[in-house]
């Protein structure tokens, strides 16, 4: 059985405000939102025990992983999730945040998102080397990026087994999904455009002929499925193939063990396998 939760708190803190939101008006004209924060408090504290029973994992073993800012994804692409700078956070998300990050396995560091997070303690947690180890709580596909037992709850499940409750996701299906990430991007989500002309399904068709034990003649691979994509579909603006290809790839990869400097708040940003 699992010995940690990883709790992605971002995903879930504003589920629970979204939850318990409420919208009225005042006066004519005048629209308010108003959330009852006791009720989102006791919403995130029920999932997150609810986790906990489920793995007999002990309070000390939760990791409440929050997001301080998207900073280095937003440098080397500033169009990283533009589309969510008229998004509000709801109403009593702050308050409560500040709140839970007063716990004592309470993280936010900067630069980085939480789905960074769960994904540098998941591998700093995995003594074994299956992170068996680990409940990881998201319902973000990116951390399907990330071996581990996969925990969620919706009211409608999703229609993806991949992202049904407690599902465990292994090291190799880890690691093909990271490969159709670098293909696919994110454009809906973080606004991420991948290679044009691939999306999830033909990127996760693409990978399933890889063989993982050759990085470097899947890194190929990927390059030039970028050249096929960006001819076929035209982008003037692409001056060097291979640099956009991994700028893709560093966009949607997310952090490993040792890619974070947690003194200095730095970055080290991914590079291909080469021969």
């Amino acid at each position: 059985m699992p010995s940690y939760l990883l709790a992605d708190s971002d995903m879930l803190l504003m589920r629970c405000n979204m939850a318990n939101q409420q919208e009225f008006e005042l006066e004519d004209e005048q629209v308010h939102r108003v959330t009852d924060t006791r009720a989102a408090r006791e919403m995130y504290w029920y999932f997150i025990d609810m986790w906990r029973d489920l793995g007999a994992i002990p309070k000390e073993n939760v990791y409440h992983c929050f997001t301080e800012s998207s900073g280095f994804r937003r440098r080397i692409w500033p169009h990283y999730k533009a589309q969510r700078k008229l998004t509000l956070k709801p109403v009593g998300y702050k308050k409560l945040k500040a709140e839970i990050l007063n716990e004592d396995n309470a993280f936010c560091y900067k630069e980085i998102e939480a789905d960074d997070l769960i994904s540098i303690f998941a591998g700093v947690l995995d003594k074994a080397g299956d992170n068996e180890s680990t409940f990881i709580a998201s319902q973000d596909k990116d951390l399907w990026q990330i071996p581990g037992i996969h925990v969620w709850v919706d009211e409608t499940p999703p229609k993806d087994i991949r992202f049904n409750w407690g599902t465990y996701n292994s090291s190799q299906l880890a690691e093909r999904f990271t490969w159709e990430q670098y293909l696919s991007g994110d454009a809906g989500t973080d606004n991420i455009p991948g290679c044009p002309g691939i999306g999830p399904k033909t990127a996760e068709k693409i990978v399933g002929g890889f063989d993982l034990s050759k990085p470097v003649d899947c890194w190929h691979a990927v390059v030039s499925a970028y050249e096929k994509g960006l001819a076929k579909n035209g982008a003037p603006e692409v001056q060097d193939i291979h640099q956009y290809a991994l700028l893709q790839a560093r966009l949607t990869r997310l952090l490993r063990r040792d890619e974070y400097n947690f003194s200095r708040s730095k970055v080290t940003l991914w590079n291909p396998p080469t021969s």
